[in-house]
């Protein structure tokens, strides 16, 4: 088994790279009280690689986790291979709930229909095989692919495997993903261009 605490410190920092995650900003928050370390790492490093937000996910089951200073909605899904439980297997990568109903924080009520929520979709894989050394904040140890909504519209599913992602997406280094996040965003190639 790993434990979800390993490369944490005072104050935790993505290794490689310079940005930290912040147990005061209302992102972590609402994140480390509701969530498992590796979404809320997630959800961290790919709002941190933007440069400019005007909204952060406040409560821990809003429709998307952050709208970009371009106004696009992000929902940030992870996955991996590890779990904090003994294993006999690696884990399959997938993500849920893709296509889910939507829910007013005004009113407490979901929608009827489930539906795509966000304009962009950014899918952390944390790769890492080896219990001993998983490190939650070490980003060498994820892919991120960013998928458009339209795209997740077309396969209808809830759930999306690894190998539709990569079919639909390839890998982003996080220096690279503010700027994938606003090209597929706005209709241009998941794929990454040569």
């Amino acid at each position: 088994m790993w434990d979800p605490d390993v490369g944490r410190g005072a104050t935790p920092q993505f290794a490689g790279y310079d940005t930290s995650i912040s147990t005061n900003s209302p992102r972590s928050r609402s994140a480390t009280a509701t969530r498992h370390p590796r979404v809320v790492t997630s959800r961290t490093a790919a709002t941190d690689s933007l440069p400019a937000r005007t909204e952060t996910r406040q409560k821990a089951w809003d429709n998307y986790d952050v709208t970009t200073s371009s106004g696009l909605r992000i929902e940030v899904k992870a996955s991996g291979y590890l779990q904090s439980w003994a294993q006999a297997t690696h884990s399959r990568l997938s993500f849920g709930r893709v296509i889910a109903r939507t829910w007013d924080a005004n009113t407490n009520e979901f929608g009827t229909e489930p539906e795509v929520r966000a304009d962009v979709f950014v899918l952390s894989v944390q790769i890492c095989k080896d219990p001993q050394r998983y490190d939650a904040l070490d980003l060498s140890q994820r892919e991120f692919y960013v998928v458009a909504a339209d795209r997740v519209r077309e396969c209808r599913h809830k759930r999306v495997s690894i190998a539709w992602v990569r079919k639909h997406a390839d890998p982003v280094r996080f220096s690279d993903l503010a700027a994938t996040i606003e090209r597929v965003g706005r209709g241009g190639s998941t794929h990454v261009p040569a």
